[in-house]
């Protein structure tokens, strides 16, 4: 072939010059950004030892869960001006994840996850980052990033009334045994399920008549709300659809809460759950 001013591929004319000046400037600029954007790996020494802020230390999921369990707070303060960043354990073969919420608990700002498997951890994470419309950032509450308490603990009333225009996901021949499953996932004793009623042979407008779940809530800056809608069968239950949000995104009153599938897609603009919520501050 040949170079873009007829000359042979050998040959240098202006326009080679230039282009290989061009590139050594790409190279060299490329260098100054990396070094502006990227960030050192840094090994652990403990809570007592911090490196510079902009190392950032790895954790193993196991390393991670005994952390969250035994130094909680000194692990916050750790973060404060440390970054951390969570890896699941390497037997995760089947690219199952794990659960990301201690961890942001505990004020670590990178939990690795495999995006391709559409399961609760993936689907929490997906919720989490609604706060921001998806951007990919979030801003941690206001007492991991400087010295202060979380905010004031709220007692949740979540009381399911009914589901609107559910996917038939078992084949059109089997109609579905509904019932929701209402989950406060968070740190410690914030995290708490329960399940409505179930209501047989109706797969697609299901209404339920039981009472309302309580959840007290410590921390609801860092909690989620994930409610979900399964399938009741002899040998194991079938999920259907869910939607996962942020304890503190929430609003009290009547609210439609739209459906997703295990891969966050959205089922359609009517397909949702009848809520009402309720939430006042625990003194």
């Amino acid at each position: 072939g040949r170079a873009a001013n007829g000359k042979g591929p050998g040959k240098k004319g202006d326009n080679g010059k230039n282009l290989e000046h061009t590139r050594r400037q790409e190279v060299k600029s490329s260098a100054k950004w990396s070094e502006l954007i990227s960030l050192a790996a840094g090994h652990f020494k403990g809570f007592d030892r911090p490196g510079r802020a902009y190392e950032m230390s790895s954790f193993s999921e196991a390393k991670a869960a005994k952390l969250c369990r035994t130094a909680g707070d000194d692990w916050i303060r750790y973060n404060r001006r440390q970054l951390s960043r969570i890896y699941p354990r390497g037997t995760r073969i089947d690219s199952s994840n794990l659960d990301p919420v201690p961890s942001w608990g505990a004020g670590c700002q990178l939990v690795a996850l495999n995006f391709q498997t559409g399961d609760e951890p993936m689907q929490l994470n997906w919720g989490r980052f609604l706060e921001n419309k998806g951007f990919g950032y979030v801003l941690r509450p206001a007492y991991m990033r400087e010295t202060g308490l979380p905010a004031i603990p709220v007692r949740l009333n979540i009381k399911v009334l009914s589901c609107q225009r559910l996917p038939n996901n078992l084949g059109s021949r089997d109609i579905a045994d509904v019932f929701c499953k209402v989950a406060v996932h968070g740190v410690g004793s914030d995290a708490k399920e329960f399940n409505t009623e179930v209501v047989m042979d109706n797969g697609f407008n299901p209404s339920f008549a039981g009472p309302g779940f309580e959840f007290d809530v410590a921390d609801r800056d860092c909690a989620m709300l994930r409610i979900s809608v399964w399938d009741q069968d002899a040998t194991t239950n079938e999920f259907i659809a869910q939607m996962s949000m942020p304890v503190s995104c929430l609003r009290t009153g009547y609210r439609h809460v739209p459906l997703f599938d295990a891969h966050n897609g959205r089922l359609g603009v009517t397909t949702g759950v009848l809520c009402r919520i309720r939430m006042e501050p625990l003194v």
